[in-house]
């Protein structure tokens, strides 16, 4: 009897930034029984090897979920153009207008952008931008057992 075999499955992941979150990933997918994971951060892509008794797929997604990733359910062999903001861009800029003032500070002698009250509004929206993006992968790198970069 010549059993047909099965060919790997891929999946794009959005939000993986450094190899410490490819290993996270592979991590938890080998928790839950899936076989044959390969994880590349560089390309953002999971391969992994499907089981013909139970839904692997379903497993796979629900579980780079919970770790805080997204999951494009079709692969792509090439990465199209985003339509739309990227959102790392657009918190990049709102913490660089709001910085901007503070490094002039060092070099204008003007005495509202010396006032201490004033710095402070104009850190708090950065610090909290940095809260919400590092913060939330460092939660997930802790939950996932793996330290990434954040």
């Amino acid at each position: 009897m010549n059993k047909k075999a099965i060919p790997p499955i891929e999946v794009v992941v959005e939000g993986m930034t450094c190899s410490n979150c490819a290993l996270g990933i592979q991590k938890t997918l080998e928790k839950a029984g899936v076989k044959e994971v390969f994880v590349d951060f560089a390309t953002g892509s999971v391969t992994y090897k499907p089981d013909e008794f139970k839904n692997t797929q379903e497993i796979v997604i629900a579980r780079i979920e919970s770790l805080g990733y997204k999951v494009k359910a079709a692969p792509t062999g090439v990465q199209g153009q985003k339509k739309g903001y990227n959102i790392l861009a657009v918190k990049f800029w709102i913490s660089a207008v709001f910085t901007l003032p503070l490094v002039l500070a060092m070099f204008v002698p003007v005495p509202l952008l010396h006032n201490s009250y004033f710095q402070l509004l104009l850190t708090i929206p950065v610090f909290i931008i940095g809260v919400t993006h590092f913060g939330k992968s460092a939660f997930y790198s802790i939950r996932s057992g793996v330290a990434n970069m954040d």
